[in-house]
């Protein structure tokens, strides 16, 4: 089903249609809720803006309508027409017509094909078009691929920001990309920690032989625990002189 004009485009047809039979309208008006009324020299049009058939009562509505003897009267819908519309109208002189999706206007009664222009009035509008619609341009996205170097920390191997000082999982302190060699060759950066308190800093173990692997602990027994995270994979490091 095709869709039908916007009020808009239903009245730049109608005025358009209007011009052709040389009744540019002079006034215009709203004497109901979605109904506009134009009138010119010796004529009365309305439009009926509804999605359901227009029914007698729009008809008795524009011959009640105070205007000058021997006026005509038309009125335009873009749906349909009820048999009793169609026949009223017949019967009173009223033109009735239809707009259609493309803004051409058909005839329904015989006062509207006498009223019709002697030249085809061309649709104003393409239904291709409209259906189409207009085209968007799409932007070019505006994201680009993050590039940053993150530090892992030599300890646990977790990544980290640039910008970070300090290992999050296991506090020890990490080295700038620029040192990240020097930390590979000089061995294991490994934090001090003291009985209730973390001590700042770090210290860097020249020789990998001064770290030992920590005994297991026997079932039941104590055994040492990361503070911190509470991991149980820590080393034992000999005091430097």
């Amino acid at each position: 089903m095709q869709q039908a004009l916007g009020f808009t485009e239903v009245y730049h047809a109608v005025t358009q249609w209007l011009s052709h039979i040389e009744a540019t309208p002079e006034s215009l008006s709203e004497p109901a809720d979605g109904i506009v009324e134009m009138r010119a020299q010796s004529l009365i049009a309305r439009i009926k803006y509804t999605k359901r058939p227009v029914g007698q009562g729009a008809v008795l509505s524009l011959l009640r309508a105070d205007t000058d003897e021997g006026s005509d009267r038309l009125l335009f819908a873009v749906t349909s027409y009820s048999d009793g519309a169609v026949a009223l109208a017949n019967s009173h002189v009223v033109a009735l017509y239809l707009v259609g999706p493309d803004g051409l206007i058909t005839p329904q009664t015989s006062e509207a094909h006498a009223l019709m222009p002697r030249r085809p009035v061309p649709p104003p509008f393409s239904i291709q078009e409209r259906r189409k619609g207009p085209e968007m341009e799409l932007d070019a996205p505006n994201w680009t691929e993050d590039t940053t170097e993150w530090l892992t920390c030599p300890h646990c191997g977790a990544a980290h920001h640039p910008h970070a000082t300090e290992c999050g999982r296991c506090n020890v302190a990490l080295a700038d990309k620029g040192a990240s060699e020097a930390v590979e060759d000089s061995g294991p950066e490994v934090a001090v920690h003291t009985r209730g308190r973390k001590a700042t800093g770090s210290i860097q173990l020249s020789d990998p032989s001064m770290i030992r692997p920590v005994p297991v602990a026997e079932p039941g027994r104590p055994h040492l625990q990361c503070r911190t995270c509470g991991s149980s994979d820590i080393e034992l490091v000999d005091p430097i002189s």
